[in-house]
């Protein structure tokens, strides 16, 4: 193991914990409001119509979308498939897990790809050791040396920027201090 990967490794479980607790309050919230809506998909995440922009209707269409992986079919009542009826559902609890379990590989690839990216970005390192921050990802600092005795500080921070369809999403520049 190099000494980068060495030095953050612990918190990577923490990277994991963290993306699922997110996943676990956004399923919830989802859920409180089915519950709210008497478990009518359609009145929660109704499927966006082609007349609103390209941006809301791809976020409209990626909530639909999650909404539709967490629940299924109420068992025993009848669902028509047009678009303004009601459609009840419940908690499909299949759907969650396999939710949870792609969340979790997904920030598991995320801190192995960072790492990865760090590496090649500070380049041959005897020593590296994590100074701040309990979180990789919300302005932690690593401290190296490299072989020839040179010391650098290296920091991450998280920013959030969204795509052209209105979609959110992180990103963590890591830069060399001063």
């Amino acid at each position: 193991m190099q000494p980068i990967e060495k030095a953050v490794q612990p918190m990577k479980q923490l990277s994991i914990d963290n993306a699922l607790a997110y996943a676990e309050k956004r399923i919830n919230s989802v859920l409180r409001k089915l519950e709210e809506a008497n478990w009518d998909r359609n009145a929660v995440a109704p499927y966006p119509h082609s007349n609103m922009s390209r941006a809301d209707y791809m976020a409209k269409k990626a909530f639909c979308n999650f909404v539709q992986q967490i629940t299924e079919a109420k068992a025993g009542v009848y669902n028509t498939h047009k678009r303004n009826d009601p459609y009840f559902v419940q908690a499909d609890l299949q759907g969650i897990k396999r939710h949870y379990k792609e969340i979790a590989d997904n920030a598991a690839a995320a801190f192995e790809a960072y790492v990865h990216k760090l590496q090649n970005k500070v380049g041959e390192v005897t020593d590296a050791k994590v100074t701040s921050s309990w979180d990789l990802w919300m302005d932690s600092t690593l401290a190296i040396e490299k072989a020839d005795g040179t010391k650098e500080i290296w920091n991450t921070k998280c920013i959030t920027n969204y795509s052209k369809f209105g979609l959110a999403f992180n990103q963590f520049p890591t830069r060399l201090k001063k």
